[in-house]
């Protein structure tokens, strides 16, 4: 999954440069990491509490891959559950705005 996006504005209880390209990059990867982890919640609970595939991957694999597709159609379903799925997320942060000093924390600076 690629993710390109602009961000506005944002609050955190440490300011920090948006200009600063290990700013930028550490931003990324904490998006990265955190779509990675939703998206793997969600395909764990399709596959192993509802077991039905919203997702997809049959189709998918249908569309790549016709011929093996008829050897496993009548199976998927059985199959689906246990299949490892990979994800990788990839953003990229245009367009930073601002990161200030969140209200908490200024509170708590005080």
């Amino acid at each position: 999954m690629k993710v390109v996006g602009n961000m506005m504005d944002s609050e955190c209880e440490i300011p920090q440069k948006t200009d600063d390209p290990k700013i930028i990059e550490k931003l990324q990867q904490n998006v990265n990491k955190t779509i990675e982890e939703e998206i793997k919640s969600a395909v764990e609970i399709d596959q192993k509490s509802f077991k039905a595939d919203l997702f997809g991957f049959g189709d998918a694999y249908h569309r790549n891959n016709p011929k093996d597709w008829k050897v496993i159609q009548s199976k998927w379903m059985d199959i689906y559950p246990d299949i490892p799925i990979e994800v990788t997320v990839e953003t990229e942060i245009h367009n930073a705005g601002s990161i200030i000093l969140s209200p908490k924390a200024e509170v708590e600076n005080k």
